[in-house]
């Protein structure tokens, strides 16, 4: 339960802010009167019964026991949950400070009164929680608890109460600033019912209706899958670089909260430290990202980031992330976990330690089309846009493990456009979603890699030691194909033949 709660009679007058022992208090009776009924009794009676002496029988027994008092509990502590934007103008909403004096505030004040009224009279609840009015955002304590634990209020309450205080008609809705907010993603994401209402408290529908999904993904493009995985609690199976890219255009008050507002959406914990920045903040989301998930490779699937750095600084860069390895059918919900790094991927201060299989290519701006031989049996193409002296967009691709790269016969670059593509003719391919076996390297049906340029190492075969720039463009999605081996799978010691290398580096 959250730390403090509205309480309120069955039309919604009478309002009381009360702390989690009252609560307890109140709901005590009711929990004492479940489960004293007959039904109760029997149900727990029959688990009695499970006397046998081995461990699973025991477990089995108490398991059973367990939920018989989640659902008494879950029956008997049911409350409502506001999700809204704030009153942008002066007096406001009614705050926790202000509460003594929340009469005064006629407006701020119906929002309160009407939340509590729909809940008691619509949704038969007795409880309500709302944000600015049940925390003391004057307790740096509590505030950092509370917004640890939001999605979990919003994931245990028995509706969400959603209110569109710029919406008449739902077919408008998709312009309320609701769907903007950052706060309010996870407030979408989390309860398992919400039903939304105008700004005259009119109810516009549930998110089982189809009128107000397709308003949702006309506003926010979240599925209707999406939304029905969260709803089931399985929002693990939505990639975690989708999550981001939902966050990812979302607008907060405190920049701050672009991070601390997806806590419960990326399921991790972090403190609170208004002050921070930004960008710290995000570092920090990632660093425990990294620290807490087994299956991270997803996080590196986003667009390009002009700073030249593997790690991702802004939740911008995940707008425009690629679907390609998007599989519903995966427990993470992409194929990128269908193989696990070799090693971890650690954060050190050097940068991040990933082992990765190289890949070089060559730039096939002057072959009109044609195809080299590869240097072993594997091959690939990339397909990618330069800006040339006519500023226009020009699609080029990398050949990659062309047997030129190797044998030193390659062309030379006309003058006119050497300062454009020089550093990038010939590049190396970080591959990160591969798969180690035994003495075996597993490569994946479409490869998500980094470019990155070796100043003064041979093409393709790099050390720890040389000089590493990450070329700054996005992670480039491409396929291998195996001419000598059709399932993918090489042994390590026949890498070197194929033009392949593995190696750990600090990034």
């Amino acid at each position: 339960m959250p730390i403090r709660i509205l309480s309120f009679d069955s039309t919604g007058a009478n309002l009381q802010l009360i702390s989690q022992e009252e609560i307890f208090r109140r709901i005590l009776p009711n929990i004492r009167d479940a489960t004293s009924n007959q039904e109760f009794l029997s149900a727990w009676q029959k688990t009695q019964e499970l006397r046998d002496d081995s461990y699973v029988y025991e477990k089995n027994k108490k398991d059973k026991q367990h939920k018989l008092i989640i659902d008494v509990m879950e029956r008997t502590a049911q409350y409502a949950i506001l999700s809204h934007t704030w009153i942008r103008d002066s007096p406001g909403d009614v705050t926790y400070r202000n509460w003594e004096t929340r009469k005064l505030n006629t407006r701020g004040y119906a929002k309160v009164t009407k939340f509590c009224e729909v809940a008691a009279r619509i949704h038969g609840l007795t409880l309500g929680w709302m944000d600015n009015v049940c925390i003391n955002k004057d307790s740096s304590t509590e505030l950092d608890e509370s917004i640890r634990s939001m999605y979990k209020w919003y994931r245990g309450a028995r509706i969400c109460i959603s209110y569109l205080s710029e919406t008449q008609q739902l077919a408008d809705g998709r312009t309320d600033s609701w769907f903007t907010r950052g706060w309010t993603l996870q407030e979408l994401l989390a309860p398992v019912q919400t039903c939304f209402y105008n700004s005259e408290w009119v109810l516009l529908g549930f998110t089982d209706e189809e009128s107000v999904l397709s308003l949702i993904t006309s506003a926010t493009t979240i599925t209707k899958s999406e939304l029905g995985l969260c709803q089931q609690g399985k929002i693990e199976r939505i990639p975690i670089s989708r999550r981001l890219q939902m966050a990812s255009r979302r607008q907060v008050t405190r920049e701050e909260d672009t991070s601390y507002s997806l806590m419960g959406v990326l399921a991790v914990d972090i403190p609170i430290a208004y002050g921070e920045g930004s960008e710290r903040a995000f570092f920090r989301l990632v660093r425990e990202l990294l620290a807490t998930k087994k299956n991270i490779l997803d996080l590196f699937n986003r667009t390009q980031d002009e700073s030249n750095r593997i790690l991702p600084r802004s939740i911008d860069l995940y707008s425009k992330r690629k679907d390609a390895f998007d599989a519903p059918n995966q427990p993470t919900g992409t194929l990128l976990d269908l193989y696990s790094p070799p090693e971890p991927i650690i954060l050190t201060h050097l940068g991040l330690r990933m082992t990765l299989l190289l890949a070089p290519g060559i730039l096939t701006m002057f072959d009109n089309g044609k195809r080299y031989p590869p240097c072993g049996g594997i091959t690939g193409t990339y397909d990618v846009f330069f800006y040339l002296d006519d500023r226009s967009d020009r699609p080029q691709s990398y050949n990659i493990l062309d047997r030129r790269i190797f044998s030193g016969d390659l062309p030379s670059l006309p003058n006119n456009i050497r300062k454009y593509i020089r550093q990038h003719y010939v590049v190396t391919f970080a591959i990160v979603n591969f798969g180690v076996e035994d003495d075996n390297i597993r490569l994946p049906e479409s490869c998500l890699s980094f470019m990155i340029l070796c100043d003064g190492a041979e093409p393709g075969y790099v050390k720890s030691s040389d000089n590493i720039r990450i070329c700054a463009a996005p992670p480039a999605i491409f396929k291998l194909h195996s001419h000598q081996n059709k399932n993918g799978i090489f042994p390590k010691n026949e890498l070197h033949q194929h033009g392949l290398q593995l190696v750990t580096l600090y990034l």
